[in-house]
């Protein structure tokens, strides 16, 4: 991004990132101009400077003129990456010229601009340096770099035929001589810019400053070719890394100087240059802007100061708030104060307040009784319903009571999504957590498509820093965050990719989509081992768990053959040393077996006297009744 105030200070110009240049008048602080180059996506613009253009070298006069007529005009150089130069002209909004030949057919990137009026347009591209002239699109001079160096920064003097070129060490370059008379060194990264501090003496006499990348201090070089010290003469120290500077000198002959860092930050400097300090320069006096709001909140926003211009020595023009919306103010630089915070509205609210103030619409103030003219039996019907909304009509108590029926729905039915998506703008609008965490919930694919189709693009913000933070949480709400997330950014991604805020919102969701990327495999492996664990463990149990019968009949029969085949299998697996002892055992058991059959005869007989007994008893009994 670059930006340069014109030389009087009357206009400010930038050169977005989008390609896209901007002209602010400082005293109004009204957006005069806005261009856009034709090819600024495929060839945008890299560098900018403010040059003036005499009558004499417009590329369209027509007529020579005198000196006396010899009129001068600010325009803008345009450097891009395709290698050529675009000569804008603000005041009648159109390119004057395009600078480019075959000659240049080498530089195919511009990285740097300078201007003087003894040396007229200066650029530097791919370590080449050409002198163009700006009438015809010619090339007065050209050299180049042996040194492979980017260059950063450019300043040309304006008495003598010097050029300083910036990389990593700064160069002095005669460029009629196409030499380098003198280098210097003392910054750590590379330098960025370059500025020359006006003096009442001879610019051979005269110093210069510089400022890298990631150095918070600026060094100050003297130009005297005589001088054997190519080391910084002095040092300027700063907060922050300075983006840009200003310098005017005094007529006492001291410098002024006003350098902005990249925190928003203003240091305001005053010193006599005169030989070698020893110590690094501290600032005199600091600016800073604070938020100037009527709520009660306690914290106290900052507002950044963007850019500075030195008018004189006792006031400077600054420029704060964003870069599309920016304010210009001139302050008045007190010195007693060494640090001087100044209290002022949010640019950005007051656009926001003004664009709300503008209505397209005006409704003129009619008094109540008003009768409205229409052709044929539309003049009746119109006063008839306006006399009805005049007049005080009561409602009778039948159609209260009517009111007051309530139809509830359906609890089981499913929510329509025209409910969940008021539903759920609520919720974004007052934070509440419950109606977040409900609408959430709902992981139905239709419904949620439905809901974030119905969402204002005003909500999506709101809606993503939520589902943002629903996403880091439980697996639960990670997996609805996520389903959201999804329909979100396939139905609005026209109007993500058009919201400049849309890295800031994304970055933790990549972040942790990135996190969980890099688990991935592992977590599948691990799925996979207790997966099979689970099948196995499951497989056993089913095995084991076999049902049992409700009844088992077991047959004698078949139980003692099955013992008599159990005790002759186990008999046949003796050894023949026990063959002896189990004979003897048989023996025993079969005398045995024989007592108890003696037992049971002489038990039988027994039993069979009784019976005859009884016969004979049960006989005499019969006769003596007889």
């Amino acid at each position: 991004m670059e930006s340069e105030f014109s030389k009087d200070g009357a206009y400010f110009a930038i050169l977005g990132v989008d390609g896209k240049l901007k002209i602010w008048e400082t005293s109004t602080s009204i957006l005069k101009h806005e261009y856009t180059p034709s090819l600024h996506l495929n060839q945008p613009c890299t560098c900018l400077k403010w040059i003036q253009i005499s009558s004499n070298q417009s590329p369209w006069r027509k007529r020579k003129r005198s000196d006396s007529d010899v009129q001068f005009s600010q325009c803008i150089a345009l450097g891009t990456r395709s290698g050529s130069i675009l000569i804008y002209s603000p005041f009648e909004s159109k390119i004057l010229t395009t600078l480019g030949s075959d000659e240049a057919a080498a530089v195919t990137n511009i990285d740097c601009l300078t201007w003087s009026m003894r040396s007229g347009l200066i650029s530097c591209g791919n370590n080449h340096f050409i002198r163009w002239n700006i009438a015809d699109g010619s090339v007065k001079t050209k050299w180049k770099d042996n040194k492979n160096e980017t260059v950063y920064s450019a300043l040309v003097l304006e008495s003598k035929p010097y050029l300083l070129t910036a990389s990593r060490s700064i160069k002095l370059w005669n460029y009629d001589r196409k030499e380098i008379i003198q280098e210097y060194t003392g910054h750590t990264s590379d330098v960025k810019f370059l500025k020359y501090v006006p003096t009442n003496d001879d610019e051979s006499n005269g110093y210069f400053i510089s400022g890298a990348k990631t150095d918070r201090f600026l060094n100050c070089w003297s130009l005297n070719e005589n001088s054997n010290n190519q080391n910084a003469i002095a040092r300027f120290i700063m907060e922050d890394v300075a983006s840009n500077i200003s310098i005017v000198t005094s007529d006492s002959g001291s410098m002024n100087m006003a350098a902005t860092t990249q925190n928003g930050v203003v240091h305001i400097y005053k010193q006599t240059l005169n030989g070698k300090c020893a110590k690094p320069l501290k600032p005199k006096v600091t600016l800073q802007i604070a938020v100037g709001d009527d709520s009660k909140n306690k914290e106290i926003g900052k507002i950044p100061i963007l850019t500075a211009f030195m008018d004189d020595e006792n006031s400077v023009l600054i420029g704060y708030g964003a870069y599309h919306v920016t304010v210009f103010e001139k302050i008045t630089i007190s010195t007693f104060e060494k640090l001087q915070c100044l209290v002022r509205s949010d640019p950005k609210k007051l656009k926001i307040q003004s664009t709300e103030n503008v209505s397209k619409t005006k409704t003129p103030e009619t008094e109540k009784n008003i009768q409205y003219l229409a052709p044929n039996n539309l003049s009746s019907k119109i006063t008839t319903k306006r006399k009805l909304e005049q007049d005080n009509y009561e409602v009778p108590m039948e159609k209260r009571l009517e009111n007051l029926v309530l139809n509830l729905p359906d609890s089981s039915s499913v929510p329509k999504s025209n409910n969940v998506a008021n539903l759920l703008v609520q919720g974004l609008h007052s934070k509440d957590k419950h109606i977040l965490q409900t609408v959430f919930a709902n992981k139905d694919e239709n419904i949620v498509r439905n809901t974030v189709k119905r969402l204002p693009v005003q909500v999506l913000s709101s809606l993503i820093s939520e589902l943002t933070a629903l996403i880091q949480g439980k697996t639960m709400w990670s997996q609805s965050g996520t389903i959201w997330l999804k329909h979100v950014v396939q139905i609005h991604a026209s109007q993500l990719l058009a919201n400049p805020e849309l890295s800031e919102l994304i970055h933790p969701t990549l972040g942790l989509i990135t996190h969980r990327m890099n688990v991935l495999p592992s977590l599948s492996r691990l799925r996979g081992r207790l997966e099979l664990l689970v099948t196995q463990i499951s497989s056993s149990t089913e095995e084991d768990n076999f049902e049992q019968a409700a009844l088992v009949y077991q047959d004698p029969d078949s139980s003692d053959s099955s013992s008599d085949d159990n005790i002759e299998i186990n008999d046949q697996s003796d050894s023949d040393d026990q063959w002896d002892e189990n004979e003897m055992n048989d023996d025993g058991n079969s005398s045995n077996e024989d007592d108890n059959d003696e037992e049971d005869d002489e038990n039988s007989d027994i039993e069979m006297v009784d019976i005859t007994n009884n016969k004979e008893n049960h006989e005499n009994d019969s006769s003596s009744d007889d």
